[in-house]
């Protein structure tokens, strides 16, 4: 459950002193650390929030802070319904290819500049034996590295696999056919949520997915005819609690085609 609090913030303004502390986790999204004051800061205009992290049932949380005074209790955000993308390091997002240059490709992110992939950021590339990418293709990706004065940089290494790009088994790389979407950002970012549904929706109908933490989703229904409803329901759920999400996917599943 969320506790919002009545603050409005404009992008760079100051995070109140009193939240910084070692029971608070940071979104990274929507609130940075300024590295020359260590003040924290809202990387975008919004509504403060705070968020109780879910506890065991067994422990109360005046248990837990007693046994740990540095547990992690609550997670402060900013949300708003600003559809621009602020790159953080490790995020997995989706990119449109928008032209190549030499031995790297430009991607649109969704952020305020596009960012770069190089050509052999793919798992066993070689000169010889790498992606031949097009304009207006989707790639899922990784941000390895974030630089005021350069352009985010991408990979579609996974460093946890070696599966070679060939294989058409990895993690990362071309999004081929299906259809991408686009979610608010400050949603795609609550991965929690997005899991359940789609464990739902599992239940019903065959698919692959790919959320990008930069607000796109692509999805690839296994039946043709399937990709629109599943993106409406999915869209709908998005906005139910967890107890209305299961009964809602059950009573559309008569419009899947089997």
């Amino acid at each position: 459950m969320s506790n919002n609090q009545s603050i409005v913030l404009l992008p760079g303004e100051k995070i109140p002193a009193i939240f910084n502390n070692p029971q608070t986790q940071i979104n990274a999204q929507s609130i940075k650390i300024n590295t020359e004051t260590f003040d924290l800061e809202s990387r975008k205009g919004g509504i403060f929030q705070i968020k109780d992290i879910q506890l065991s049932k067994n422990k109360k949380k005046q248990e837990i802070q007693k046994q740990n005074p540095n547990q992690i209790l609550q997670e402060i955000s900013v949300y708003s319904t600003q559809q621009k993308y602020y790159p953080v390091v490790e995020d997995f997002i989706i990119g449109i290819v928008s032209q190549k240059q030499g031995e790297f490709y430009t991607l649109n992110i969704g952020a305020s500049q596009e960012a770069v992939l190089g050509s052999l950021e793919f798992e066993g590339a070689t000169k010889k034996n790498k992606p031949n990418l097009e304009p207006g293709q989707l790639v899922y990706c990784r941000v390895i590295g974030i630089n005021k004065y350069l352009r985010p940089r991408c990979s579609c290494v996974n460093p946890k696999s070696k599966k070679e790009w060939v294989s058409g088994e990895t993690l990362f790389g071309q999004l081929k056919g299906g259809v991408q979407f686009q979610i608010n950002i400050d949603k795609s970012q609550n991965l929690k949520d997005l899991d359940f549904i789609l464990k739902e929706m599992q239940k019903i109908v065959q698919f692959e997915i790919a959320i990008g933490k930069n607000g796109r989703v692509w999805v690839n229904c296994h039946k043709e005819g399937n990709t629109t409803i599943f993106i409406n329901a999915f869209k709908t759920a998005m906005n139910l609690t967890y107890e209305q999400i299961p009964k809602f996917i059950n009573g559309v599943q008569h419009l899947f085609i089997k």
